[in-house]
């Protein structure tokens, strides 16, 4: 199990540990963030910032890049005097912790491999038990936690609403180099667009939320995918309306109240690909199938689907086109798939991933 360590001010520093590692999203960064790089500074000249939920697709809850972060932590690092601060990128992964946790140890361990042997460095996690998503201080049981007392700031998730619904940023609450890049990221043509499309898109989320919002229970939808694959190659549509406008998706979608799930999942697929293969003919390829049922994979709600997998042996590939709620629908090779997951709506890619890596 984890230590954590309850070391006063004026010991911190002895000895110094070989690595600091902080864990975040940082979507912003801001105050409550520098508060803990300070203290991982404290307690080692090298710092490792994981970035999480890096190189996926914009949206409200993660609304910019790793590059945009790690850009945000190196300034804001600089203006504070921290030095040694290196920023690594994780991809999460909602449906397998401990492949998130070997990604994590592996970032550690070549961060650590430049000037000590891994398996005997001192490495403290630093950071603090906001909430659940904080279970990660608790996993690693070759590092000890310091825990960093929380600070009553705005976190990201304030910032964020007040930043898509106000158009407004609190002072005060971030370092001023990430301020003036906020202000240019929603004033200037680098990222207005992308800014207007997140406010769309936070607008679609709210009114949505709202539709239920006097339910004596909170909802929870049902809905369901189709992984469909022909000989190297997977079937994918464009989406035509929010949430997600514009993004790569499997297709799929609510299921109807009086239908059975793999029968929405055949409607849904012939709805938004039009694929010149008969229903029968796609019943009979499905070869698996699983529940994605993870609290956190919608912004619109809890939201659980069942994905179906349908391996096909065509000798050409059938021919499809966009219909329904899809303005498109294509086939990518799945060597170009594997590159998109920065153009996926949700958890889509997730979910195609895990499917094909069964599919044998």
């Amino acid at each position: 199990m984890n230590k954590t360590q309850t070391w006063s001010d004026d010991i911190i520093n002895t000895p110094k540990a070989d690595l600091a590692v902080v864990i975040g999203r940082f979507q912003p960064f801001h105050n409550g963030h520098l508060s803990i790089l300070k203290t991982a500074a404290e307690i080692s000249d090298n710092i490792l910032v994981i970035i999480g939920s890096s190189f996926i697709a914009r949206n409200v809850k993660n609304p910019f890049t790793f590059d945009e972060r790690e850009m945000m932590i190196l300034n804001a690092a600089e203006e504070a005097g921290i030095k040694g601060v290196h920023c690594a990128p994780v991809v999460d992964n909602l449906y397998n912790d401990q492949q998130w946790i070997v990604v994590v140890q592996n970032e550690i361990d070549n961060a650590l491999a430049d000037f000590i042997d891994p398996s005997v460095a001192r490495v403290v996690i630093v950071g603090h038990h906001k909430d659940d998503s904080s279970y990660y201080l608790d996993i690693f049981p070759k590092c000890t936690t310091y825990e960093v007392p929380l600070t009553h700031i705005l976190d990201s998730t304030t910032i964020r609403d007040i930043f898509f619904e106000k158009h407004m940023l609190p002072k005060d609450v971030m370092p001023k180099s990430i301020e003036d890049w906020l202000y240019d990221f929603q004033h200037n043509m680098f990222g207005k667009n992308e800014y207007a499309n997140l406010c769309d898109e936070y607008r679609f989320i709210k009114d949505y939320q709202a539709q239920w919002s006097h339910s004596p229970f909170p909802p929870v939808f049902s809905t369901t995918d189709a992984v469909v694959i022909n000989n190297g190659y997977i079937l994918l549509v464009k989406r035509r309306m929010a949430p997600g406008k514009g993004l790569w998706a499997l297709p799929g979608g609510f299921v109807g109240i009086k239908e059975r799930l793999q029968d929405s999942m055949l409607r849904e697929l012939e709805e938004e690909t039009r694929i010149k293969l008969s229903r029968e003919h796609l019943r009979n390829h499905i070869s698996g199938h699983h529940t994605f049922d993870s609290p956190y994979r919608s912004e619109r709600g809890r939201t659980i689907t069942q994905a179906y997998l349908i391996v096909l042996n065509e000798p050409k590939l059938p021919k499809v086109r966009g219909g329904d709620d899809a303005e498109r629908a294509k086939w990518f090779p799945i060597s170009e798939f594997y590159g998109m997951s920065d153009k996926m709506y949700e958890d889509h890619y997730s979910i195609a991933s895990y499917l094909i890596n069964r599919a044998g």
